[in-house]
Protein backbone atom coordinates (compact mmCIF):
# COMPACT_ATOMS: atom_id res chain seq x y z
CA UNK A 1 0.00 0.00 0.00
CA UNK A 2 1.17 3.55 -0.66
CA UNK A 3 0.52 6.72 1.41
CA UNK A 4 -2.78 7.48 -0.33
CA UNK A 5 -4.10 3.96 0.22
CA UNK A 6 -2.91 4.14 3.83
CA UNK A 7 -4.96 7.29 4.46
CA UNK A 8 -8.05 5.58 3.04
CA UNK A 9 -7.41 2.42 5.06
CA UNK A 10 -7.02 4.40 8.29
CA UNK A 11 -10.27 6.25 7.58
CA UNK A 12 -11.94 2.90 6.98
CA UNK A 13 -10.59 1.58 10.29
CA UNK A 14 -12.00 4.59 12.13
CA UNK A 15 -8.64 6.03 13.23
CA UNK A 16 -9.08 9.72 14.10
CA UNK A 17 -7.35 11.99 11.58
CA UNK A 18 -5.71 14.03 14.32
CA UNK A 19 -3.82 10.93 15.48
CA UNK A 20 -1.38 10.92 12.56
CA UNK A 21 0.36 12.87 9.82
CA UNK A 22 1.18 11.35 6.43
CA UNK A 23 3.59 13.64 4.65
CA UNK A 24 2.17 14.91 1.38
CA UNK A 25 -1.22 13.28 1.93
CA UNK A 26 -2.69 14.03 5.34
CA UNK A 27 -1.13 17.04 7.04
CA UNK A 28 -2.30 19.53 9.64
CA UNK A 29 -2.99 23.23 9.23
CA UNK A 30 -1.36 25.99 11.21
CA UNK A 31 -2.18 24.47 14.60
CA UNK A 32 -1.26 20.77 14.78
CA UNK A 33 -2.25 18.51 17.69
CA UNK A 34 0.19 18.32 20.59
CA UNK A 35 1.24 14.79 19.70
CA UNK A 36 0.68 12.40 16.83
CA UNK A 37 2.23 9.57 14.83
CA UNK A 38 3.88 10.43 11.54
CA UNK A 39 5.12 8.87 8.32
CA UNK A 40 7.60 10.83 6.22
CA UNK A 41 10.41 10.34 3.71
CA UNK A 42 13.89 11.55 4.56
CA UNK A 43 17.01 10.85 2.53
CA UNK A 44 15.42 8.02 0.57
CA UNK A 45 14.25 6.23 3.74
CA UNK A 46 10.74 6.15 5.18
CA UNK A 47 10.40 7.14 8.84
CA UNK A 48 7.64 6.22 11.27
CA UNK A 49 7.61 7.91 14.64
CA UNK A 50 5.86 10.26 17.00
CA UNK A 51 5.72 14.02 17.33
CA UNK A 52 5.69 15.09 20.97
CA UNK A 53 6.44 18.42 22.64
CA UNK A 54 7.41 20.02 19.35
CA UNK A 55 9.93 17.33 18.38
CA UNK A 56 9.75 14.68 15.66
CA UNK A 57 11.07 11.38 17.06
CA UNK A 58 11.46 8.78 14.30
CA UNK A 59 11.78 5.39 15.97
CA UNK A 60 12.00 3.22 12.88
CA UNK A 61 13.11 3.64 9.26
CA UNK A 62 12.08 1.50 6.31
CA UNK A 63 13.60 1.03 2.87
CA UNK A 64 10.22 1.21 1.12
CA UNK A 65 7.06 3.28 1.33
CA UNK A 66 5.03 0.07 1.44
CA UNK A 67 6.81 -1.24 4.53
CA UNK A 68 6.47 2.10 6.32
CA UNK A 69 2.76 2.30 5.48
CA UNK A 70 2.17 -1.21 6.81
CA UNK A 71 4.08 -0.34 9.98
CA UNK A 72 2.06 2.81 10.66
CA UNK A 73 -1.22 1.06 9.87
CA UNK A 74 -0.39 -1.71 12.35
CA UNK A 75 0.59 0.76 15.06
CA UNK A 76 -2.61 2.78 14.68
CA UNK A 77 -5.02 -0.16 14.42
CA UNK A 78 -3.55 -2.79 16.73
CA UNK A 79 -6.26 -2.25 19.34
CA UNK A 80 -9.27 -1.74 17.07
CA UNK A 81 -10.15 -5.33 16.35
Amino acid sequence: MDRHALAQALDGAGVPRNAYLIEGVREFGDVPPLDFYFLRERGGRWQVGVFERGVYDPFVEHDTEEAACADLYDRLTWNTG
